[in-house]
Parts: structure tokens; sequence; C-alpha cells
């Protein structure tokens, strides 16, 4: 009967982890994934091609100024090869070795995001191109995969490409959205995860982290800033919390490099810095419950650092975006069900904390606002009655979880 009722008890979450990803299996890299992650159930294959034409012409737009910055000959996909990378991750050196310790002026800054993002472009279609024809040979999620991982040396460039960025230019907010992108679209490939964990002094987590760590610092300092500032802190933050996320996910070593550089504490400082931003909460929530699903000690970190009442805080501030509601409650779920963290933690008491910061108010408005959403509703209802709360509208929900006395 127990190992039936922990069954039982994971469904919701199950059901939240298996929705998220049937569309995100079709973009298992980078960024494509990461934004069909959280796509709803209806109309998924309109949805996935949206998608793909706002981050194509995202990337093409971003560093663009009044055309090209760099004289180059215009080349077609099929001559942008493992050379024409490498000639911009030299490009990128040389701008970096003349211009380390000088003030970086707005021409040096769109030479470099020039090529970030002709990096970015190539990247990007070279996956989708490989995804789409996977998909029209009827190829299943598996092939899918392992086609998105078949040119290695290409994600790898762009990778050192990064990181040589990273290093010399990480002070302007400007780069640093060009370079997390970029760090983003490759987090899936193996062999660049494998050098994150094995040559940890050039491509080691903590130097993005760092990066992504210093400009929430400046932004917090800011006197003065103006909207574009602001705007332009918010995308290093969503760009840094997509580019985490996705180098954790799955990842067990990723996710303890992580966890041990601080990112988890920079994910929810940044969450709750920019807590009326919809798409910063939108991204941070979804990195938060990447780091700490299945990772009991995360959970217990998330706690102490005052996470259950942040997320709360979120979700009373951000009450109509679906998924940053959906994100939130699956992490509350995660953390309050039984024995989510250790049997020596009193589940009860943490119920009690988060009923406190408003828990259930925030879940009955989210079962008005998103009536249309399984996971929100399964979950929502389930820790309602959890927390003892008692209503006709919510007895039709499987009790799953024992309520709080």
């Amino acid at each position: 009967m127990k190992n039936e009722r922990s069954i039982n008890e994971m469904d919701s979450l199950v059901k939240y982890k298996r929705a998220s990803k049937v569309t995100g299996s079709l973009f298992t890299i980078g960024i494509l994934r990461l934004l069909a992650y959280c796509s709803p159930f209806e109309a998924q294959y309109q949805y996935q091609m949206t998608l793909l034409v706002v981050i194509l012409g995202a990337f093409f737009i971003l560093g663009y100024k009044n055309g090209s910055v760099i004289e180059a000959k215009k080349s077609t996909l099929d001559d942008f090869d493992s050379s024409s990378v490498r000639q911009l991750v030299n490009q990128l050196e040389e701008l970096g070795r003349y211009n380390t310790y000088l003030c970086l002026d707005e021409l040096v800054v769109e030479k470099i995001v020039y090529c970030l993002n002709k990096l970015a472009m190539h990247c990007s279609n070279r996956h989708t191109a490989a995804i789409m024809k996977n998909s029209q040979n009827g190829s299943d999620m598996n092939q899918q995969m392992d086609m998105a991982d078949t040119d290695d040396t290409m994600d790898l460039l762009t990778q050192e490409a990064a990181f040589i960025t990273l290093q010399r230019f990480s002070s302007s907010d400007v780069i640093l959205c060009a370079v997390l992108s970029i760090l983003a679209l490759v987090a899936g490939n193996i062999k660049v995860r494998e050098r994150s964990i094995t040559e940890t002094d050039t491509y080691g987590i903590h130097i993005p982290i760092s990066a992504i760590q210093s400009s929430l610092l400046k932004a917090k300092s800011a006197t003065d800033p103006t909207e574009k500032e602001e705007q332009l802190s918010a995308e290093v933050q969503i760009k840094g919390c997509l580019f985490l996320g996705a180098m954790a996910d799955g990842n067990a070593i990723l996710t303890r490099h992580l966890i041990d550089k601080d990112g988890l504490r920079l994910i929810l400082e940044a969450s709750d810095w920019y807590r009326l931003h919809s798409e910063v909460a939108k991204w941070s929530l979804w990195a938060i419950f990447v780091l700490c699903y299945d990772h009991p000690g995360n959970k217990m970190l998330l706690i102490q650092l005052d996470g259950l009442r942040k997320i709360c805080q979120i979700l009373r501030e951000i009450t109509d975006h679906v998924d940053v509601t959906r994100h939130g409650i699956a992490i509350l779920f995660d953390c309050m069900r039984e024995n989510a963290i250790d049997e020596n933690v009193d589940i009860v008491k943490l119920r009690r904390m988060a009923i406190n910061e408003g828990l259930q108010d925030i879940l009955l408005q989210a079962l008005v606002e998103f009536p249309q959403s399984t996971e929100i509703t399964l979950m929502g209802k389930q820790m309602l009655q959890a927390t003892g709360y008692v209503s006709p509208t919510i007895h039709d929900a499987t009790v799953t979880i024992k309520p709080v006395d």
C-alpha cells in the first residue's frame, strides 16, 4: 500500500514533467528545446513553428545596427562550415587582444555581437534543419536527439567563442546577452557538457555564473537606469536562467557544480529582484524546478534560502501568466509532498508556512484563471486538500497527500 501511495502521489508531478517535454523532445538542443518545454498541448506543432520564426528572427535582429558592422563575404548555410566558425572565433580573439584593457566603444560591441549572432544563427539553423529532416523521415525521438548531437565540432567551436568573449567582455550586458544565447543553444550537446566538467578552468560553469551575478549586482546598484538599461539587465537574467537550466537538465554532475557555485542562489535572487517581470519569473522558476526535481538536497537548500516564500510572492504578484503559475506550483508541490526532502523534515510545518504566505488563495485563483491546464488543476486541487482546504468545488480531485491536521 505504501508503494502504491507513493506512486499515486507522484501522478500530478509526472504529468507536469511529461507535459512539459512532449513538445520539448522535438527541440532537444538549447533554446529551441527550452522554449518548447513549456508549450501547451493544443496545436503544439503550430506553436513550434511560431517559436522557430521568433527565435530565428530574434537572433537575426539582435546586435545589428544599420546593417552589418563587419565587412565579410556573404555565405549560404551550406558554405558556413567549421572553417567559417573558426574564422569568427579568431575574430573574437583578435578583438579581445586589442580591447581587453580599453573602454568598449559602440563599434567594438557591435562587431563582437555580430560575430556571436552569426554563430547563433548558424547553430540554430543547423539544429532546426536536422530536426525537421528527422521529423519528415518519421524518426523517433531518440533518433532526433542523436541527430541534434552529430556535429560536435561546430558546437564545441561555438562554446569556445562564447567563453573567449566571456573572459574579455562580460562587463557589457549587450555582449553577455549574445554569449548566453549561444551557450544555451549548445547546452544540450554531450561533448559541450563534458568539456564544462573536465576543463573547468576554461569552460567551467562558474565563469558564466560570475558574469550573470555581476550583471545583477550592477542592476541593483544602478541609481537612475533608463528603461532600455533595465530591459537589457532583465534580458541577461532571462538568458542566464535559460542557459543554467539547460546545462543542469538531466545532468547530475553539472547540477552539483551549479549548486556549488551558488547557481541556485543566483537564480532565486534574480527571480526575487525581477518578481514583477513575467519572463524572468517564467524562466527562473523553470530553472529552479530543473535544479530541485529529484534532488532532495537542492530542495532543502531552496527552503533554507527562503525560496518557498519568494516563490509564493511571485505567484501572488503575477497571476495572469500560465507558465509562471505552472512552474511555481510544480516547485511547491514537489517540495511539500510526503518524503520529498527527508523523513526528518517537518512537511506539515512547511505547508503551514506556505499557507501563511497565501498558498491557498494562490491555488484558488490559479484554478479559476487556468482551468484548461491539466497540470495546474491536478496539482492545485491536491495541494488545497493537503493543506486542509475544504470546498465542494474540489471534491473531484484525487487525494494523494496526507492533509494537514
